[in-house]
Formats: structure tokens, C-alpha cells, sequence
């Protein structure tokens, strides 16, 4: 299995990071495309990396905010032949955006944009199996902790109403290969324990082999005690996983992480991944 970071927040070289994430994934004689950062950029990285977009069976949507699905349209507007899986409970609510340090940012994806493609989206609206040994799974455990940053991500929906987003559009990419689950999951705001249960139970395989993606743990004041109850978490259900991270993990967290769990590793724009 090998997976190319196109897009982490991280630059690396000549080639351009932005607040996103967009991978390039071959495996199960597949190859996908989960996510599409915020802009073109994604595009232009791959070009230089020598992937060629052109040839991806399907694209894959892993939640509803902008510096994932931002880059979309122009996905869909350049590679013709391609349909791409998305949530169908990212167009339920209207408008994504963050109240942090008190300042509206929106994180709504361009609707009326996608909706000249619609016929190029397939629309999930539960656990299914995408192609033989490939899944999009929902996350339907609540057991374990959930990031502290969500608490600054909030959804209004069609009719005015505005709540904390409960991020019920958030959907992982699950890989069956012979030794276990790869589990991709760009921003985890579900919790990553919760979201490896959830791959585990609807797969009917337990033995999680790595995790990919973000873990939305943000540096603030309580980032060492977050980053402590997840490493207590991981160790007593998920132990020798291996993680590799980007994107939404915070700089001091990754340290943190670095420090407690051996089995990590710290991606950025260009990198390649082989699992």
C-alpha cells in the first residue's frame, strides 16, 4: 500500500502546503483520491510528484469542512470520468465554521458548485462497501474522548438553526488488507479510538495494523492531558497500531505523541507512505 501526501499544512521542498489534506492512495488494485485540500493546489503537487489524477478509480470526501472538500469543484471540473463518494449528510446543513478566539470563519463548501456535478456524486448515507476490500464507515462509537477542539466547530442548518457540529458527515476510508485494517481518517473529530471501533465492528476485523490522517488535537492549555488520554486509550484497545499523522495535529502535540508513542510518524506535503 502506498500513499502520497499531495496536500498537509506542512510545505516541503518546492512543493506548496496548505491548511487541507489530500492523499493519493494505491492499494487493493485501487487508486483513490480522499480529499481535495482546499484549492487547486493538490492538483498542482500531484503533477509534480508524477501522479496522475486522470487514472484514480474514485474519489472519496471524508467530511464536509473546506480545507477538505474545497478543492473539489476543481476535481470535478478537470477529471470528467471520475465520481467521487461523499456524505450525504454533508449537504444537510447549510454552512461549516469555527468560533475560535471569538472570530467566524467559514468552512462551507461552494454547494452550488457541486451541485452542477451532482450526478457525479454518490451520495453515503450509511456503512458500505465501496469496491472489494475498500469501506466508508461511519463513526457509531461514543465510548471514548473526543477532541477538545471541536468545541469551537459549529453547523447551521437549512432553517437558521445553529449547534454544535455533532460531525455525524464525518466518514473513514477503510482498507481490508491480509494482515489487518488501514483506517485513513483526515481530521478524526470523532476521536480516533471511537472511529477504529467503528472500522473494527463493521469490517468484522479487529487487528488495526495503521492509521493514517489527522487527530484534530489542537495546542492549547490542556494539550499534554489530551494527548495523554489518548495515548492510555490507544495502548489499552489498539496497541502497536501504527499512526502516521499530519494536517490538524498541532505541533506541540506532535512532540507529545512522538514522546509517548514510538509507533508515529509525522508526515507533510510530498510525502510518500508505505504501509
Amino acid at each position: 500500500m502506498k500513499i502520497n501526501v499531495l496536500v498537509d499544512n506542512q510545505d516541503n521542498a518546492d512543493l506548496i502546503g496548505e491548511h487541507g489534506l489530500s492523499l493519493y492512495i494505491e492499494s487493493c488494485d485501487k487508486r483513490v483520491l480522499c480529499d481535495m485540500g482546499a484549492s487547486d493546489i493538490f492538483a498542482k503537487n500531484a503533477l509534480r510528484l508524477g501522479v496522475d489524477l486522470s487514472k484514480i478509480d474514485f474519489g472519496f470526501i471524508s467530511h464536509a469542512h473546506s480545507d477538505h472538500i474545497g478543492g473539489l469543484p476543481y476535481f470535478l471540473e478537470n477529471y470528467s470520468d471520475t465520481g467521487v463518494y461523499v456524505s450525504e449528510r454533508v449537504f444537510s446543513s447549510r454552512y461549516y465554521f469555527s468560533t475560535r478566539r471569538e472570530t467566524e470563519h467559514n468552512l462551507t463548501p461552494n454547494f452550488e458548485q457541486l451541485d452542477r456535478f451532482r450526478n457525479r456524486l454518490h451520495r453515503v448515507n450509511h456503512n458500505c462497501w465501496l469496491t472489494e476490500g475498500i469501506a466508508a464507515v461511519y463513526c457509531d462509537c461514543q465510548e471514548y474522548s473526543q477532541p477538545l477542539g471541536n468545541s469551537f466547530l459549529y453547523k447551521r442548518s437549512a432553517d437558521g438553526v445553529v449547534e454544535k457540529d455533532n460531525f455525524d458527515h464525518e466518514m473513514a476510508l477503510v482498507f481490508q488488507e491480509s494482515d489487518g485494517l488501514v483506517v485513513i481518517s483526515s481530521c478524526s473529530h470523532c476521536g480516533v479510538v471511537n472511529i477504529l471501533r467503528s472500522c473494527c465492528e463493521f469490517t468484522g476485523i479487529n487487528r488495526v495494523k495503521s492509521f493514517v490522517g489527522g487527530l484534530h488535537l489542537t495546542d492549547g492549555e490542556m494539550v499534554a492531558e489530551e494527548v495523554e488520554r489518548l495515548f492510555k486509550e490507544i495502548e489499552s484497545h489498539f496497541c502497536g497500531v501504527r499512526i502516521y499523522t499530519g494536517h490538524c495535529t498541532g505541533s506541540r502535540a506532535k512532540e507529545l505523541l512522538t514522546e509517548r508513542l514510538h509507533a508515529v510518524k509525522i508526515f507533510r506535503t510530498g510525502d510518500c507512505i508505505e504501509i
